[in-house]
């Protein structure tokens, strides 16, 4: 699956692979699987909350531009490019 618009949506996986080519996503919740957020050009990647229960949830593009009103993570991954700030409460 590959998301190409701009449009705010909601994503949920339950296993598989997303190549997310958008620049905006509402919420994200993933239980297993892959998402990918390679192939973004555009800055910045804005997502809402983001809760990732397992999978692995790849945010790297080549430069730190991806961003969340929060992430939540149980289990599984979470990738980030050199040079991203997060904050960990």
């Amino acid at each position: 699956i590959s998301a190409t618009d701009n449009t705010r949506m909601d994503v949920v996986l339950y296993g598989g692979y997303i190549h997310l080519l958008s620049e905006e996503i509402a919420d994200l919740t993933m239980y297993a699987g892959r998402i990918k957020y390679s192939g973004n050009t555009g800055a910045p990647i804005a997502t809402g909350d983001v809760i990732v229960y397992g999978g692995v949830l790849d945010t790297r593009v080549g430069s730190p531009t991806f961003g969340a009103d929060s992430i939540t993570l149980y289990a599984g991954r979470l990738l980030l490019d050199p040079g991203q700030l997060i904050n960990v409460e």
